[in-house]
């Protein structure tokens, strides 16, 4: 099939092409509405080489008012109406906003499933690639990540790298509970809290914090602890 017949006649009427966007919105809607009609009710009659024809005719047709050698009359007619142009896009600004705005909250759960499979189909294409990359970067950014788990981790505590270097200076660097100090530990202090309320307490060393998650913080347990300590001495 010849499509180049066709698309001299789209280049024949191309001098139109800036009336177009100046149908108004309903005129918009109602000429989509029937393509979208006449598309749907003729899908299942199109044959292979219709298709195939329909497949070359648009994308010859997007050359044409793309650039490039072939959209020779879109940019000289751009140039020559450039403040015209201009003008039509500005008025029409705000509109196309809401439309994409809207058109975003219409098709939200769409563009997800999109965007999933799209990522999904990326990755298994590219996987090995995709690995390397990210190993190398891990391997180039070891000081940046320990800084973001860092970060993430004192935000589920409601604080910042300056307010924990505030709690630990208050503390001269030592447990609240034994005492010693950071020099004497490889893991930094960790922030202890009280699990109902969520409020913050003070700094303890991984030992400190561990056994009072182990005794449930329960002050009975504890208590029989130390007794049990007391009584058992020798």
């Amino acid at each position: 099939m010849n499509f180049l017949r066709d698309l001299r006649v789209v280049q024949y009427r191309s001098k139109d092409v800036f009336k177009m966007y100046i149908r108004s919105e309903e005129q918009k809607k109602k000429d989509k509405i029937n393509k979208r009609r006449s598309y749907l009710k003729n899908k299942e009659l199109l044959t292979d080489e219709r298709k195939q024809y329909l497949k070359e005719y648009r994308q010859a047709w997007r050359n044409l008012h793309k650039g490039g050698t072939e959209g020779k009359y879109s940019r000289e007619y751009y140039h020559k109406n450039k403040e015209k142009v201009i003008l039509y896009k500005e008025s029409v600004k705000e509109q196309t906003k809401e439309y994409q705005k809207q058109w975003y909250i219409d098709n939200k759960d769409k563009i997800k499933d999109h965007r999933k499979e799209y990522a999904k189909e990326h990755y298994i294409k590219n996987k090995e690639r995709l690995n390397m990359e990210s190993l190398e970067w891990h391997l180039n950014n070891k000081d940046k990540i320990i800084h973001s788990n860092r970060v993430n981790n004192l935000k589920n505590y409601g604080l910042t790298i300056d307010g924990y270097n505030k709690m630990f200076s208050d503390q001269n660097g030592c447990c609240a509970v034994c005492g010693r100090h950071q020099s004497e530990f490889k893991k930094r202090l960790a922030v202890d809290h009280n699990h109902i309320t969520k409020k913050v307490r003070k700094l303890l060393c991984n030992q400190c914090n561990t056994a009072i998650g182990l005794l449930n913080e329960d002050k009975n347990i504890i208590m029989n602890v130390i007794k049990y300590l007391e009584e058992h001495n020798d």
